[in-house]
């Protein structure tokens, strides 16, 4: 059994004023997705609605993070390596972290400044905002019971590095 507590309480106050205007902004831009052409084609507009939504977020309930060190490379979502280090030619990256909370992809969208996608399950689709991102920002969504699935998912996440579009997984 999980009790929720002041904070718990506050946070679940936080998401439930900002959510909905997330969620406009999302369809906004949407909207203007459809109806421009050649508007977000990498859906990063669409995805920015979400990094602002987290840092929002994080703001409004004290969490927002210090960010110290050489964090450019995280911000650049590039890496030098091999002879790509020796010719200067940069390309997009694989993060892969630890998740213990909710508030670690909110800290990662601050922190992880540009185009991103996320490897995540595919029941994620049911929540609210948090689905919306993630069918709308055309992140790779994995549905871990059927391996066909998985095979199209790695492509996916595949094609997106080679586009140059950093990848995040859990």
């Amino acid at each position: 059994l999980k009790v929720l507590n002041g904070t718990g309480l506050r946070h679940l106050g936080v998401i439930l004023l900002t959510m909905p205007l997330w969620v406009l902004a999302m369809e906004v831009v949407h909207w203007l997705g459809d109806a421009l052409e050649d508007f977000d084609g990498d859906r990063s507009a669409f995805d920015y609605t979400g990094k602002l939504w987290c840092r929002s977020y994080l703001m409004l309930t004290n969490c927002y993070p210090e960010i110290a060190g050489d964090v450019s490379r995280l911000r650049s979502g590039r890496a030098r390596t091999g002879s790509a280090a020796a010719e200067g030619d940069e390309k997009a990256v694989m993060f892969v972290a630890n998740h213990s909370s909710f508030l670690d992809i909110a800290v990662l969208c601050c922190v992880l400044d540009p185009v991103f996608k996320f490897i995540a399950k595919d029941s994620l689709e049911k929540f609210p905002g948090v689905g919306r991102q993630l069918v709308g920002g055309e992140h790779v969504l994995l549905n871990r019971s059927n391996k066909r699935s998985q095979l199209k998912s790695f492509k996916q996440a595949i094609s997106y590095l080679k586009s140059g579009i950093p990848v995040m997984a859990f």
